[in-house]
């Protein structure tokens, strides 16, 4: 499916979440060090991230329920290593519940200004991530059609 490209960094984010929830469910051996890692290095980060830039422009039981999950997820990954199969559930659906209905709800419902101002915010946070991933900056460059 085709992002709108103010959000693509976050569903970029979000393949990355549901290779983690699959090693999780599958009971991957390491999986629960690699979420724990995760959490650190941007997890963490993209949740705060998504709440600051997308509350704003959502209803607020939308709003409750990005904030609810998040702080969901946030709470098992502090139960690592027990309840890994429901950490990964819990990141598994909630990622689908932002790709199939919150980014269509921002996407049929923001304003050209939003999205141009929350274009300017997932930007930088795009390019945050290439430090630590150099071939996302590779992906984002060929989808652009933009030179290194």
């Amino acid at each position: 499916m085709k992002r709108h490209i103010a959000l693509e960094p976050f569903s970029r984010d979000h393949y990355s979440g549901l290779t983690l929830a699959k090693g999780l469910i599958e009971g991957q051996p390491s999986a629960t060090e690699r979420c724990q890692s995760e959490w650190d290095a941007e997890l963490r980060d993209h949740f705060e991230q998504e709440e600051k830039l997308l509350n704003p422009l959502i209803p607020q039981e939308f709003s409750e329920q990005l904030t609810r999950e998040h702080r969901e997820i946030a709470h098992l990954i502090f139960l690592l290593p027990d309840l890994g199969t429901t950490l990964g559930q819990a990141l598994n659906d909630h990622i689908r519940w932002e790709e199939r209905v919150l980014f269509p709800w921002i996407e049929n419902n923001c304003t050209s200004d939003q999205m141009s101002a929350l274009l300017a915010h997932t930007t930088i946070i795009e390019e945050s991530r290439w430090k630590s991933n150099p071939t996302r900056k590779e992906q984002v460059k060929r989808r652009s059609h933009e030179p290194d």
